[in-house]
């Protein structure tokens, strides 16, 4: 009985479905913010490198930029279905 009453609010399932859209949502934050100070360090390398100490050159930057643009886009997808699924549902909590 108890675990029928937990799944008509919601319950574990909610819970997990809230995490997941948390760790999605930071995750398109940090690859955002990746994404771009990586394409920086393509066009602007004599900037980045030495405010990086040298860790990020301009190879490396390449190589990371290209390396996320499948996740990013993956994950934008995520971000975007969990903001229409939310909109959709008008769960409060959800937006």
């Amino acid at each position: 009985m108890a675990i029928a009453a937990k799944s008509k609010k919601g319950g574990n399932a909610s819970g997990a479905m809230r995490a997941a859209r948390k760790a999605v949502h930071l995750l398109v934050v940090l690859a955002t913010i990746l994404y771009l100070v990586t394409g920086l360090g393509i066009t602007e390398f004599r900037t980045v490198e030495p405010l990086t100490g040298g860790l990020l050159t301009k190879t490396l930057s390449f190589q990371l930029h290209n390396a996320l643009l499948y996740p990013f886009i993956v994950l934008l997808a995520l971000h975007i279905f969990f903001a229409l699924r939310a909109k959709r549902t008008g769960a409060p909590g959800e937006r």
